[in-house]
């Protein structure tokens, strides 16, 4: 298990762990993704706050065209959150990255994403940290898959692997007041990420689906699974939780939709909601599992559907790369593209609280 010792700080953990890793000189390269996500410097600001000398870099991610109906629609939010970026950084230490114009689900916006951080960058840096709070997994999934595939295995030249850092600001009330509207008619799979799921099941065998389960999902999951068509069906549901009831409270949201998908309550997956790395276990725990089992019969495939928080998806994100690189299990991340975001300012007050995950680097190799 390639993740089974791993290093995450969280909340004043996180503060305490940066202003101590930053004393030496570190070169930094920052990439965050642009945004109206209220969270999308609070990631940058906590570094920038840190202190320590070396490079503090920042790539800055735009995926959206000029007519895009949601950065029209919040394009205060997203200059406001430019202009904080700015003043972290200065303007002369951002290098803003514009990937196609097309919609976010789109393929060629995928494979942009994968290239985002490209060689030169792994042999200027000591380290680089990928802010995934206001990323779309259409962004992040096929970017981290890359960074980490480099990263893996022989030094580069120089004798020394950067650290890869992802930072998440987490926030269950801003993550249920963001919506999506204009979804995809058919589900898609993720560039890196597609597991032979363009062929017919009777090609490859039967699928065991994995979706990681969070609010206001009920029309994405119905048509992932049409897309799929599995032949069994493994929700991962969180729990523990910061809410005690969050798990239940979203099984009553899909009980519809569950009875005509038709689960057996044992294949239930219960994970945490604050730890990505017991996502990762749970998943991966799963996965081998079938794999046992299923071997002897003959093809067979899995898929995997992040649906929750940014959190719960960077467990998903770890496991499906170990799958498919490491253990070389057929699976895919099946996803349900929108062409707009809602945002409905929550109500109740906003407390996000800052993540580190140590993915690659120094600390796995000591």
């Amino acid at each position: 298990m390639r993740w089974d010792d791993y290093f995450m700080r969280c909340g004043s953990q996180h503060t305490k762990f940066w202003k101590k890793y930053l004393q030496p000189t570190r070169d930094l390269l920052y990439v965050v993704a642009s945004g109206f996500d209220l969270r999308m410097c609070d990631g940058a600001e906590s570094i920038m706050r840190a202190g320590g000398s070396g490079k503090r870099d920042c790539r800055l991610v735009k995926f959206y065209g000029a007519t895009d109906s949601t950065a029209l629609s919040y394009g205060d939010l997203v200059e406001s959150n430019i202009l904080k970026l700015e003043q972290l950084f200065g303007k002369q230490q951002i290098k803003t990255v514009k990937l196609a114009p097309q919609r976010n689900r789109d393929v060629a916006l995928q494979r942009s994403a994968a290239g985002l951080v490209v060689d030169e960058d792994y042999r200027t840096y000591t380290d680089i940290i990928v802010d995934i709070s206001s990323m779309p997994t259409q962004i992040f999934f096929p970017m981290l898959g890359k960074i980490v595939q480099r990263l893996s295995g022989t030094h580069l030249s120089g004798g020394r692997n950067p650290n890869l850092f992802i930072i998440v600001s987490e926030d269950p009330a801003i993550d249920r007041a963001i919506t999506k509207s204009g979804l995809d008619e058919e589900a898609s799979f993720i560039y890196g990420f597609f597991g032979d799921m363009d062929l017919q099941a009777k090609e490859s065998g039967p699928t065991i689906w994995i979706p990681v389960l969070g609010e206001n999902r009920a029309e994405e999951l119905k048509r992932i699974h049409q897309k799929i068509n599995p032949a069994e069906t493994c929700p991962v549901i969180p729990s523990p939780s910061s809410d005690p009831r969050r798990g239940d409270h979203i099984l009553l949201e899909y009980r519809n939709v569950l009875r005509r998908i038709g689960i057996d309550p044992q294949n239930m997956i219960y994970a945490s909601e604050q730890n990505p790395f017991d996502v990762y276990r749970q998943i991966r725990d799963a996965v081998i599992h079938y794999h046992r089992v299923l071997k002897p019969v003959g093809t067979y495939r899995f898929a995997i559907s992040p649906m929750s928080s940014k959190l719960m998806s960077i467990g998903a994100f770890l496991a499906a790369h170990e799958l498919t690189y490491k253990m070389k299990i057929r699976q895919g991340i099946g996803i349900v593209g929108a062409a707009r975001y809602k945002f409905d300012k929550p109500s109740e007050r906003c407390e996000p609280n800052l993540f580190t995950l140590w993915i690659c680097g120094d600390c796995y190799e000591q």
